[in-house]
């Protein structure tokens, strides 16, 4: 037999195992498809990475993101797997330094009312920033 604490860390090695595989191929497989989508429908994709702190893990991430004009850009993304949530955002370049950004995000967040029943509840933020940049020589 082993110890709790041995089974706890064969576990993180094997989610950590996972989890490298699933960003390694992520990235290899998202290089053609987005070239695709860039060119057919002017979005691009990318697989990032995400902590999630409830998990104490890393967790892939997929963005969406599309210039509908010179001064708009619009952009989406949502973590792989089992969760619930998502990120929208709005960016509008006012001139070269202001832009101001509007994100709304979405977060399915399990609370457990009794014992044999769990129900999910969603957690909306929406949010509205301006974002001032300076360039210094």
């Amino acid at each position: 037999g082993v110890t709790s604490s041995t089974m706890d860390q064969n576990l993180q090695s094997r989610q950590q195992a996972e989890q490298l595989g699933v960003e390694i191929g992520g990235a290899v497989l998202a290089k053609p498809i987005s070239k695709q989508l860039e060119s057919t429908l002017g979005l691009n994709l990318q697989v990032t990475s995400q902590y999630d702190s409830t998990r104490n893990i890393s967790v892939p991430k997929i963005t969406l993101s599309r210039r509908l004009s010179e001064r708009v850009k619009v952009s989406g993304s949502r973590p792989v797997g089992d969760t619930q949530s998502y990120d929208l955002k709005l960016e509008y370049l006012i001139n070269s330094n202001i832009t101001a950004i509007g994100s709304f995000e979405s977060r399915g967040v399990e609370e457990n009312t009794t014992i044999q029943t769990t129900q999910p509840a969603s957690q909306s933020i929406f949010g509205l920033d301006l974002e001032f940049k300076r360039e210094f020589k």
